[in-house]
């Protein structure tokens, strides 16, 4: 059989030949498995298992061979092929040709759908395996059906050594799950060992490395898709009753789990290597690039329960491996090897741990759902039990006090947990968040008061220097966990189901738990206080906020481009200023945390808004001066108006918070400005067109906070001009000129002078904060925003024009 997987043969005949060799071994198999012929059985499957992995060297050794083995004929014919080659599925000069990308999208889409019936060489090994572990099942053969399932973990496990064989470990991960559930719902007898296996042991040996070498460890880009398989699994087993199982599940949690524990610290073990080059190198190096503070921090972040920690920290440590890797000798870089695969095994082994308690919690949040206070009993006491005379080794799966359950909770978000279970309509946040509550009161029924009838843990208790989203999220869940726990105090059956005293409820929930839950709140609002106080504004948000007022406000000014548009604009802003108009903008104090990297509170277009507040600012100073200089007519016939212009072809319209369709809606002489006939007129405002004696007339439009409805009708060429001045006042920074405007923000924690300023003259609103510690502390969270511009309008002597206020 073999023989098919060598070269030049043709590829056809032997898919067909192992396919049928496969059947008749199957055939073989079932019949020896029936009789019990058990010696011959184990040395079928070891044969099957060898066939397979010579079946997969072929993915190495003959590729193209592989793809025929592995796929099935018209998906082979007509995806694979065609992708390999580069060509299209049709002839390339047909017009419904399609190009490979194509080929490639709509070939995942159809293995996304149905994999099972395109991987038929895969899938056939597969059905052999499962076609004799039914067998033996069904005969009560324990032997072999734990067999089965060992063949199938240990090619299972030689697939994850590698990336890019999610396809195939999945149709693995499928099987096994299935073998899971049909045995758990087609017998009531106990489960024998192979279910264990099928449902529990290969999780645990193969993500923690128990069946091969470290240098051939379980690739991480498999966890994800191995976390919800064994999720579903457990869910099998709580969901049916397995009791057997469940107790099977929590002890090789506590006790097969690998985690090298003993590498901690093995980092030094760098530093060490490093000072034995010679005193005068290492101080070198570390003047340098401060090895010791590396390591240190190295050392310290041992909470890598994210990928993206985990690789950061990975990161940093080839950093160091690259600065010191040159001054080892050949003894030192055989050493260093050595200690860098230790203490990466280490790293990984934390990180696989700490997914693994994200597992258990989810375990523990599904048995609450499932109405199971029994397994979690169990699941809490298995380590440890109350009644116990020793402490008895093993991991801890349980978070066994304040710190541990605090920090293991709040250190990630909701939608990060993403061991989930969704049944029917039902969701699982709420579970979780009780289950979060149950392990808290677990823990405060055992914190005794000391002498002063105090209970120091509670009160002592430190909350961790969580991420600020972290914190935020942590303040805003204390009022909803609160409530959970009086309705959780309310169900003593439940709570001594658990294992809880249920004559001390009320000293559990009212005197510890809830003013503990009351007391996190304050705690996260101070460290976010602190955060904000200490934490430095963003050079690059001040850029992009200064940016964003320079979008808002050219999106908003409307007249200064009208002026400058008819030429009636003069910008003198790079020349230094001596005049008497005073600069226009605003001038606040605001929240510093605006200009942070990452906050909790999102400020979204804060600039945009203060351009927008500019522009309209300014819109409405030059309308007003323009409109003292109007000559007010009363409301009369609007082309009266007009005919006292000697040059229509002058004339330009303001409406200010007119609505221009009322206006002229019973006038033909308006038109909008979409009429392709108008002419084109390309400025911020315009709306429309006035068509007086066969001159277009333009009508810009305006919005302004502070005036009633009115019409300007003004002679352009005599309305003025508008003069823009240097914003900068003598000592200015001339790199705060941005553009037209003088942009300065200002952070009273990072300017004495500034702060110092406002305490000695504090302005009436910071003397009501309180004393100088408060209001210090008030302006630490906060900037003093500048931004000014300095223009001048500039009426002309023979100002000709019109203001008619709107009824």
């Amino acid at each position: 059989m073999l023989k098919l997987f060598s070269k030049n043969r043709n590829i056809k005949e032997d898919q067909q030949l192992l396919f049928f060799y496969l059947e008749k071994i199957v055939n073989i198999t079932l019949a020896k498995t029936e009789r019990g012929d058990n010696q011959s059985v184990k040395e079928i499957l070891k044969d099957l298992e060898y066939i397979f992995r010579k079946f997969w060297q072929l993915k190495k050794d003959n590729p193209d061979k592989f793809e025929a083995f592995l796929w099935s004929k018209d998906f082979l014919e007509n995806y694979v092929q065609p992708i390999e080659r580069g060509k299209s599925l049709i002839k390339e000069d047909s017009k419904e040709a399609k190009s490979a990308e194509e080929l490639k999208q709509e070939a995942a889409l159809l293995l996304s759908f149905s994999a099972e019936t395109k991987v038929k060489g895969l899938t056939q090994f597969l059905e052999s395996f499962k076609k004799i572990w039914e067998c033996s099942f069904r005969c009560d053969n324990d032997e072999i059906s734990r067999c089965v399932i060992d063949h199938l973990n240990w090619l299972l496990a030689e697939l994850t050594r590698e990336p890019l064989n999610n396809l195939f470990v999945e149709q693995f991960l499928k099987l096994l799950h299935s073998i899971t559930w049909k045995a758990i719902k087609s017998s009531e007898k106990e489960m024998n060992a192979s279910v264990f296996a099928a449902s529990i042991y290969w999780y645990i040996d193969i993500v923690f490395n128990r069946l091969r070498q470290r240098e051939k460890s379980f690739d991480l880009c498999y966890l994800e898709l191995f976390n919800d398989y064994f999720f579903s699994s457990v869910r099998c087993i709580i969901s049916r009753n397995q009791t057997s199982l469940f107790n099977n599940l929590v002890s090789s949690l506590v006790d097969r789990v690998t985690v090298t524990l003993y590498y901690s610290g093995k980092i030094w073990d760098y530093d060490f290597l490093i000072r034995q080059s010679g005193f005068e190198k290492y101080q070198k190096l570390n003047e340098e690039y401060r090895i010791g503070d590396r390591i240190e921090r190295l050392d310290s972040e041992k909470d890598l329960h994210t990928r993206e920690k985990l690789n950061k920290w990975i990161e940093k440590f080839d950093e160091l491996k690259q600065i010191l890797e040159p001054n080892f000798n050949k003894e030192q870089k055989k050493k260093a090897k050595e200690i860098e695969s230790e203490i990466k095994e280490f790293v990984i082994s934390q990180y696989k741990y700490n997914n693994l308690l994200e597992i258990v919690f989810a375990i523990g949040a599904y048995c609450l759902f499932k109405q199971k206070p029994d397994y979690i009993k169990y699941l809490w006491e298995y380590k440890q039990p109350p009644d116990s005379d020793a402490s008895w080794i093993g991991h801890n799966i349980i978070p066994s006090s304040i710190k541990d359950v605090i920090n293991f909770y709040f250190r990630k978000g909701l939608f990060e947990r993403r061991v989930d279970f969704l049944e029917g309509h039902h969701g699982s946040e709420s579970y979780y968040k009780k289950y979060l509550i149950l392990l808290l009161s677990r823990i405060m029924q055992t914190i005794k008061p000391n002498v002063h009838d105090k209970y120091e843990q509670i009160e002592n208790y430190s909350l961790p220097k969580f991420h600020i989203y972290r914190l935020s999220n942590l303040e805003h869940s204390i009022d909803e966990l609160v409530g959970i726990a009086k309705d959780i105090k309310g169900q003593p059956d439940i709570l001594g189901k658990i294992g809880f005293d249920t004559t001390k409820i009320d000293e559990t929930f009212d005197e510890k738990l809830i003013p503990f839950l009351q007391s996190l709140k304050e705690k996260s609002q101070e460290q976010i206080g602190d955060l904000q106080r200490k934490q430095p504004t963003s050079p690059k948000k001040i850029e992009e906020f200064k940016e964003q007022v320079l979008k808002g406000f050219s999106e908003t000014v409307i007249l200064r481009n009208i002026f400058k548009h008819y030429k009636l604009y003069e910008d003198k802003t790079n020349e230094k200023y001596r005049g008497k108009p005073e600069r226009f903008g605003i001038n606040i104090v605001a929240d510093k945390a605006a200009f942070f990297e990452e906050w909790h509170v999102r400020y979204g277009d804060y600039g945009s808004h203060d351009g927008t507040n500019l522009a309209s600012g300014e819109n409405s100073y030059i309308l007003e001066k323009i409109a003292n200089c109007c000559k007010e007519v009363e409301e009369i016939a609007f082309e009266k108006i007009l005919e006292k212009f000697s040059n229509l072809s002058e004339i330009v319209i303001f409406a200010v918070n007119v609505n221009l369709y009322r206006f002229f809606e019973n006038s033909k002489n308006f038109k909008p400005k979409g009429y392709k006939d108008n002419p084109q007129l390309k400025i911020r405002g315009v709306k429309g067109w006035y068509v007086f004696k066969n001159q277009y007339i333009p009508i810009f439009e305006v919005y302004e906070r502070k005036t009633d409805q009115q019409i300007m009708i003004l002679n352009k060429s005599k309305i003025g001009e508008l003069i823009q001045y240097s914003p900068l006042k003598e000592g200015d920074n001339k790199e705060l000129k941005k553009d037209i405007f003088y942009m300065n923000v200002r952070a009273f924690s990072e300017n004495d002078d500034l702060m110092n300023e406002f305490l000695k003259k504090p302005p009436e609103w910071l003397k009501r904060i309180g004393g100088e510690d408060k209001q210090r502390e008030h302006l630490e969270e906060k900037i003093l925003l500048h931004i000014f511009e300095r223009f001048e309008y500039n009426k002309s002597q023979g100002f000709e024009g019109y203001l008619l206020r709107i009824k």
